[in-house]
């Protein structure tokens, strides 16, 4: 709980600049990435799992529903 709570003093700019003196107790280190390193909202937009398997979903997908149906009256 100490964790959540100084992540999200960390994360809000406003509760940032009201509790920028403020220690939580057993809050552990909050890691710091830099924004630089995180990926963008576009490229996390691009690779979301439905796009990344609709290909191989229109090829393997009759065959994955035959074999679960013939799974079910065997």
């Amino acid at each position: 709980m100490p964790m959540l709570i100084q992540l999200a003093m960390r994360n809000d700019k406003e509760l940032s600049r009201l509790l920028w003196e403020v220690r939580i107790a057993k809050g552990s280190v909050v890691p710091n990435i830099h924004n630089m390193l995180l990926p963008n909202k576009a490229f996390r937009r691009a690779a979301t799992p439905t796009t990344l398997i609709e290909p191989f979903l229109d090829r393997f997908l009759p065959i994955l529903l035959f074999v679960q149906f013939s799974c079910l009256t065997v």
